[in-house]
């Protein structure tokens, strides 16, 4: 008769659910594109406007592409510090499923429903 031996060891500890230096990078590299975006709006917006008058582009137009383009802004920064670093820095050893990504996470906490 063969015996084996087991060695048993105390439960690890649990670790939280949220990752901080996550929200962290992610808040940064939100902030990083958005400031880039910014800028770069700025100067296109610089060169689409004339001082004189009847040249260049209508200040009506020139108001419904600043407020689209700085909805794109807010969207793409979103997206940008929702998933590249929370998705990197994470290390999987929450109880928290580590395959689906912060944008279906988001959704579903949009509709109303739990991810798992």
């Amino acid at each position: 008769m063969v015996f084996e031996s087991v060695e048993i060891s105390a439960p690890a500890e649990e670790s939280p659910a949220v990752s901080w230096p996550a929200i962290a990078a992610g808040a940064v590299a939100a902030a990083a594109l958005t400031l880039v975006l910014l800028a770069f709006g700025a100067g296109m917006g610089f060169s689409a406007v004339s001082p004189w008058g009847n040249s260049g582009i209508s200040a009506s137009t020139f108001q419904i592409t600043t407020g689209l383009y700085l909805i794109v802004v807010a969207l793409l920064a979103s997206a940008m510090g929702g998933t590249s670093p929370g998705g990197c820095v994470r290390d999987g050893s929450a109880s928290i499923p580590t395959k689906s990504s912060s944008v279906t996470q988001l959704m579903a906490f949009w509709r109303g429903h739990s991810p798992r």
